[in-house]
């Protein structure tokens, strides 16, 4: 496992962006990824701090050194640089944060297939947040995450219908811009201690539920604590099926030792991406 921070240029990458690259390995042959004896499977684990958490090196971060929520990064872009396989198979491969843009014959998506016997370098986008929309909202709301947006900056009233909310919460402005079809004008009601706004709960239940549903569940935001990488048989075949990787071989008493060795041979998957990400 690698992990290295990128030279990042002010104008070309802007402050604020860290930069990762991330090697990547899966191994083993057919016979033991069939058995579950080594699994096509391969996670930051207890390393997602160290691998990416700001460090001095990165530009804009030196007063959050390690301090960062790493299970609420924004996806920024993520590239493969490089693929090596020399898996006798094609292998559909997916990745935290990346959609299912490659689709195999039988309708499974994965975030890449790589076919048998590869070797590639380039640079192949997997992942370009570009939302107009969804960056206005990352701006505008810092840290107002999926999970926050029902609670933070939300004070609840014991037995009263009615909630005091923030008035820099999503939700206000969401009243405001929609005042006629939610019928509550905001814009008139009185703003307490100069920040709070009486609204009732069901309203504000009704705007929770729309925001993440429109909005906040389409953010490019990843749990990096979580970052995995996994790999299966293309069409999610059997790892030891053997009729494409020896194509032709079974059936030949005379080849049988042949194929067992093709079986048992340990295969390498190695896939580099860079990563970049920013912090809510």
């Amino acid at each position: 496992m690698q992990s290295d921070t990128g030279s990042l240029g002010a104008a070309e990458e802007g402050r604020g962006v860290v930069t990762r690259y991330i090697t990547v390995e899966v191994a083993g042959s057919l016979t033991s990824l069939a058995s579950g004896g080594q699994s096509a499977k391969w996670s930051v684990a207890q390393n997602a701090d160290a691998i990416f958490q700001p460090s001095q090196a990165d530009r804009g971060f030196s007063d959050v050194v390690g301090k960062c929520d790493l299970q609420s990064a924004v996806l920024h872009t993520m590239e493969v640089e490089t693929i090596q396989s020399n898996f006798p198979c094609s292998v559909g491969v997916n990745i935290t944060g990346v959609s299912g843009q490659s689709t195999s014959r039988e309708g499974h998506k994965y975030a890449m297939i790589v076919t048998s016997d590869t070797r590639w370098s380039g640079s192949k986008k997997l992942v370009e947040v570009d939302d107009m929309t969804n960056n206005e909202y990352l701006r505008k709301y810092p840290g107002m995450t999926p999970d926050k947006i029902s609670s933070a900056g939300i004070v609840t009233v014991p037995g009263e219908a009615y909630v005091f909310v923030d008035a820099n919460h999503p939700i206000i402005e969401m009243l405001s811009v929609n005042a006629q079809a939610l019928q509550v004008n905001i814009t008139e009601a009185d703003m307490i201690d100069g920040r709070w706004y009486k609204v009732e709960s069901q309203v504000v239940k009704d705007c929770a539920e729309l925001l993440d549903k429109q909005l906040l569940q389409h953010l490019p935001i990843v749990n990096l604590k979580d970052f995995t990488v996994t790999a299966e048989r293309l069409g999610k075949v059997a790892w030891d099926r053997c009729e494409e990787v020896t194509e032709g071989l079974v059936g030949d008493k005379r080849l049988d030792p042949l194929v067992e060795r093709m079986m048992q041979k340990v295969n390498k998957l190695t896939v580099q991406l860079k990563v970049q990400y920013r912090f809510m």
